[in-house]
């Protein structure tokens, strides 16, 4: 038969609670006095409420001295035969350790939806610049136009905000398709909404 335990870390008080037949009762608490691991007048009592797992153990004690918590192991463990299984959980750990991954998850979340908004942001204002440029100069070729598909998709992409980061980030084809006017007259503008999404808060 397998015993279990479980220990119930406070800020102040822990408690040990576990399984055992009777008779092995005094037997752990003297080796817990013994070890120092018993408050003065600490005792094994019966259980009256459920641990904190929700399990309802039939003895329960308090218990000091938790930097030497693996001494309880061996106390339960196999080499004392009282348990094949330990089920040792620190409830408060566990707890501490289900936030941190929580935390990390929801940032992760966090920067992976501002990056998606800024790009649709980005996109969204390149597509108003386009449409206005085509406006003014209704005869440029779609293929030369400065802010054609495959042009607005590479500056989503490279993400760059002044001439210099243009010319190396940018492919030459790309670059060297555009119609020179639109190009002289509005990278500086096209840069300028890249370089303001791209610092949004």
């Amino acid at each position: 038969m397998t015993y279990d335990y479980f220990i119930e870390s406070g800020s102040r008080v822990s408690y040990l609670a576990f399984d055992a037949p009777k008779h092995e009762v005094a037997r752990i608490q003297a080796i817990l006095n013994r070890s120092d691991m018993l408050p003065i007048n600490g005792e094994i009592r019966e259980s009256v409420r459920p641990a904190a797992n929700g399990k309802c153990y039939k003895y329960y004690t308090r218990v000091k001295n938790l930097a030497h918590i693996g001494f309880i192991d061996s106390i339960f463990g196999k080499k004392d035969g009282l348990a094949e299984k330990p089920s040792k959980i620190d409830s408060s750990n566990q707890q501490i350790s289900k936030l941190e991954a929580r935390i990390a998850e929801l940032e992760k979340t966090r920067n992976i939806m501002g990056e998606s908004l800024r790009r649709l942001e980005m996109k969204s204002a390149l597509i108003s610049l386009s449409m206005s440029i085509r406006n003014i100069n209704p005869t440029t070729p779609m293929e030369k136009h400065v802010l054609r598909p495959e042009m607005i998709d590479a500056l989503i992409s490279s993400k760059p905000i002044n001439q210099a980061e243009f010319r190396k980030m940018i492919p030459s084809e790309l670059r060297e398709g555009c119609n020179f006017s639109e190009a002289r007259d509005y990278l500086d503008a096209i840069l300028a909404i890249i370089n303001r999404i791209e610092n949004l808060d």
